[in-house]
């Protein structure tokens, strides 16, 4: 991806998570950005196109991360304290895509925003099911809760690295810990 391409991307990505996709035009992206619309168009296609660019941009790389932290080594605490830290640093690092990524996952399901962002959902389930099955194997209290298990990780990792972008919460690596620890309680319970 070239320089202009990147200016036009994390523009778009910074309008959309301040104001929504719906409330952002091309127009705009190309006003902020610096560039006319023809460009716009030349690189991405449509609105569309450069929202499926940002989103490869930033989840792409994100998930082959992801994929180092996923295989589970016999210890689940340090596996799950791993992906939790991932995730709290990679929202801090890309606090404009995180922001925009979870506004993506409450939206509409028929909206734009939510089928492009599917095929990323869909493969995050899929590999933390697969993350917890392989627990259960080791920890035969979890079978039959693996799904339920990885939808409740997820929704602690994002509501917890939203709290910490918003200043809601302070976390240090005692912390993180206790939350693990907490999340574990509940899980072996």
């Amino acid at each position: 991806m070239n320089d202009n391409q990147l200016i036009i991307l994390r523009t778009a990505c910074q309008l959309f998570s301040q104001y929504g996709y719906d409330a952002i035009g091309v127009q705009q992206v190309v006003e902020e950005a610096g560039f006319t619309k023809p460009t716009l168009y030349h690189y991405f296609g449509s609105k569309q196109g450069l929202l499926e660019a940002i989103l490869a941009y930033y989840l792409t790389p994100f998930n082959q991360q992801l994929s180092q932290l996923l295989p589970y080594h016999g210890d689940v605490q340090t596996s799950l304290r791993q992906i939790f830290d991932f995730y709290l640093t990679f929202a801090h690092t890309n606090p404009h895509f995180f922001r925009m990524w979870m506004a993506f996952r409450l939206s509409p399901i028929q909206s734009i925003p939510y089928q492009s962002l599917l095929p990323y959902l869909k493969q995050h389930q899929s590999d933390f099911n697969h993350l917890f099955q392989t627990i259960a194997l080791q920890h035969g209290n979890l079978r039959g809760r693996e799904s339920v298990l990885s939808a409740s990780f997820q929704g602690l990792l994002f509501t917890f690295a939203s709290l910490s972008l918003q200043d809601e919460f302070e976390f240090t690596q005692p912390r993180n810990h206790q939350i693990i620890h907490q999340f574990m309680h509940g899980i072996f319970s």
